[in-house]
């Protein structure tokens, strides 16, 4: 029975990757959304088992399912906090800060380089990186081919 339970739950996480695809995303969600979902389910699904537990009544997939679901909420948690800084924040650097703190000194440093245009607070992609990824998914990769004898 609880390979059904899995089978249920992996096939509507497929569903929601392949919905979660069609837009751009920022790099890493859909592997944090598969962590976090298959995670839970893993360890709901494992209290249906008969399986050794390590004295607390969790068993080893669970305690790693414990450890992933942990590891990939703080991992979207960067992301999201990542997402709601403004990009021109984003790309100063330490040394640029420091710089830029007071406008006198920005006055006399000379020419400013160009800033990169701000990232789409809806998908967290430049103009520039969107073109990118709109370029890859208009020319897939070829086909694979074996090239083994």
């Amino acid at each position: 029975m609880p390979a059904l339970y899995d089978f249920v739950s992996v096939s509507a996480l497929l569903g929601v990757l392949l919905l979660l695809r069609r837009r751009a995303r920022p790099t890493g969600i859909l592997i944090v959304v598969f962590a976090i979902w298959y995670g839970i389910a893993r360890i709901i699904e494992d209290f249906s088992r008969v399986d050794v537990t390590h004295g607390t009544g969790l068993t080893g997939s669970q305690w790693t399912a414990v450890v992933a679901v942990l590891a990939a909420t703080g991992y979207l948690v960067t992301i999201i906090r990542r997402d709601r800084t403004p990009a021109s924040l984003r790309s100063l650097t330490a040394s640029d800060a420091g710089r830029r703190s007071s406008p006198a000194s920005t006055s006399e440093s000379g020419p400013q380089p160009k800033r990169p245009a701000p990232a789409n607070t809806a998908t967290g992609f430049s103009p520039d990186e969107r073109a990118d990824l709109d370029a890859d998914r208009a020319h897939p990769l070829p086909p694979f081919r074996d090239h083994r004898a």
